[in-house]
């Protein structure tokens, strides 16, 4: 299955599996992530991204910041996995 970015109206994400934005958008409504009214749009995450996405960041709602950050470490294309707080911690230090 795909991993899909799910994008919402605050600014906030999730990261969800799916056949596809459709599946994705009702399987992350059915687990209580998001509200469908909030959907604004999805997108496929490129399979080579894949192993920079941690664990923990599926399938839960991302805050705005987080969306941000988790974005920032898949354009770097960073084969190290870690969390967007650990991004932020080390980025402060």
């Amino acid at each position: 299955m795909t991993l899909w970015w799910l994008m919402f109206r605050d600014g906030g994400a999730v990261i969800v599996e799916g056949e596809s934005v459709t599946h994705a958008r009702l399987l992350a409504v059915a687990n209580d992530l998001c509200r469908a009214s909030q959907f604004l749009e999805g997108y496929p995450i490129d399979p080579g991204l894949v192993e920079t996405i941690p664990e923990d960041v599926k399938w839960r709602t991302l805050s705005r910041q987080q969306a941000n950050d988790m974005l920032a470490l898949m354009k770097d294309g960073h084969q190290k996995c870690v969390t967007p707080t650990q991004a932020r911690q080390s980025q402060a230090a």
